[in-house]
């Protein structure tokens, strides 16, 4: 198995729709200390290129995969322990394949359109800016803690 990180925004910045790659690369931190033999993988999509550069930038061993089509990309949610994502259609795949997810969202998306699931876990922006989430809460949830 590996972890699976998808950030769903457009752009590398701290855009309110994206994660901070600075938290992101905590979170990479966080998992190369705790589990250091378990692969880490950025799920590249048609709209995250910024950020998959950025995120490979800092973290040169971070593996990138970019299954091209959504029967791929969903083959490659489902061979996750788990995926850490922002949203969009990652999240949704995730949930239709029945991978656990951690979901950062926004406090406007708390809404009908995610559904419950015991195999989703939310951690929502209590101002709408998703870099308000510190990476050691995302941890503390992957974890258990």
């Amino acid at each position: 198995g590996y972890i699976l990180l998808c950030d769903g925004g457009a752009t590398a910045t701290a855009a309110p729709s994206s994660y901070p790659v600075t938290h992101w690369q905590s979170i990479v931190k966080g998992f190369i200390e705790r589990q250091p033999d378990l692969p880490l993988l950025a799920l590249q999509t048609s709209d995250n290129g910024a950020w998959v550069n950025a995120m490979t930038n800092a973290n040169p061993n971070l593996k990138v995969i970019y299954p091209g089509d959504v029967g791929k990309q969903a083959a490659v949610i489902t061979g996750a322990n788990i995926m850490i994502c922002t949203g969009g259609a990652p999240l949704y795949l995730g949930l239709a394949v029945q991978t656990y997810v951690v979901a950062l969202l926004n406090r406007q998306a708390l809404s009908s359109s995610h559904p419950e699931s015991e195999r989703l876990v939310t951690l929502y922006s209590p101002n709408g800016n998703l870099a308000d989430i510190p990476p050691i809460h995302v941890l503390e949830k992957v974890w258990g803690s």
